[in-house]
């Protein structure tokens, strides 16, 4: 599974690691909830804003990142699943 990373403007690509070894600048993302909401590409960015408005409305969450995880649909298709923390 790999996928986009961002917090504070900046995006990164990532791999999900099942074990690993202590490394420098590697990131744990926290347990707890999370919104989601699967996407095409082209909407992305819109699905990421209105998760986001459901997540600081309804959930009084102030996101401090997303994850963006790509989803292989088909030979050379893939979508989205965006991810906002809630706490």
């Amino acid at each position: 599974m790999a996928g986009v990373y961002t917090e504070n403007g900046v995006s990164r690509l990532f791999a999900v690691c099942t074990r690993h070894g202590d490394t420098a600048g590697l990131k744990t993302l926290p347990a707890g909830d999370y919104l989601c909401a699967s996407c095409a590409e082209a909407s992305r960015a819109d699905t990421e804003k209105r998760l986001r408005r459901i997540a600081e409305a309804e959930y009084c969450a102030a996101p401090s990142f997303t994850v963006e995880q790509v989803v292989i649909t088909a030979v050379l298709r893939w979508s989205y699943q965006v991810q906002i923390f809630l706490g």
